[in-house]
This record gives structure tokens, C-alpha cells and sequence, in this order.
């Protein structure tokens, strides 16, 4: 598996790339993962680390409350 296994039997990981207005919305990370979003994919050559930081803070932070798992790409 080039991603790891899904967790949903037969169904493709759900791949989302951020923009860079999630990394000040933490509500709107819940709502992708709620969606169905497995992995967060973080673009580089657009931002900076601080921008970066908060989105995978933001990210780790709402799976913990949702109880999911999501991977996170660079």
C-alpha cells in the first residue's frame, strides 16, 4: 500500500490538501476529518513553518477529539 492500509475496508484513503487558511481554523480541519478525510496533505512550497506547525496542531488535536486517525504528508 503506497499509503498505508485505509481503514475503510475497499475504499481509496481520502487525500486533502490544505490552503493556508486552516492553519487559523481548527473547526474547519474537524469538519474534513468528520467528511471522511484520512490524510493531510501540507503543500511546502507555499507558507512557512509556523504555518505549518499550527496545521498539523490543529490536525492532530481535532482526530484526538474525533477519534480518528489521520496521516499527514509534506
Amino acid at each position: 500500500y503506497l499509503f498505508g492500509k485505509s481503514i475503510y475496508a475497499n475504499s481509496p484513503a481520502i487525500m486533502v490538501t490544505y490552503e493556508t487558511g486552516l492553519a487559523e481554523d481548527p473547526e474547519g480541519i474537524g469538519e474534513l476529518i468528520q467528511a471522511g478525510m484520512q490524510v493531510a496533505r501540507i503543500n511546502c512550497a507555499h507558507d512557512n513553518e509556523e504555518t505549518w506547525t499550527a496545521m498539523i496542531r490543529h490536525t492532530r488535536e481535532q482526530a484526538e477529539i474525533l477519534g480518528r486517525s489521520v496521516k499527514i504528508y509534506m
